[in-house]
């Protein structure tokens, strides 16, 4: 019986979303990885820095700043949908390529 070792960061990665990361890693440099990348990343970090600007905000600035940061949280709230659509693109693009070149 062989038992492979893998690390703890190669299990999670596996068990999320294997095909996303198997498609990523197959077209590394293609631009279409670069931007799967981009864009779920991206869509993700905006939605995290859009709740937690104005939570982190309102304890360490005066009152006076926080309607600022709030409209730049709402700016990031709205640009998380745009990102996460350029990667569900790209992802879907990288999945046509790969399915093209496995039935060649």
């Amino acid at each position: 019986m062989k038992s492979s070792h893998k690390s703890k960061e190669d299990e999670i990665w596996e068990g999320l979303y294997p095909r996303v990361l198997f498609l990523i890693k197959t077209n590394k440099w293609a631009w279409q990885s670069v931007g799967a990348v981009f864009g779920l990343g991206g869509g993700i970090l905006s939605i995290i820095a859009a709740i937690a600007l104005p939570i982190i905000a309102s304890w360490l600035m005066p009152s006076d700043s926080i309607p600022f940061l709030k409209r730049i949280s709402s700016v990031f709230l709205i640009l998380c949908l745009p990102l996460l659509i350029l990667g569900a693109h790209c992802l879907d693009l990288l999945e046509k390529k790969s399915s093209a070149l496995s039935s060649l």
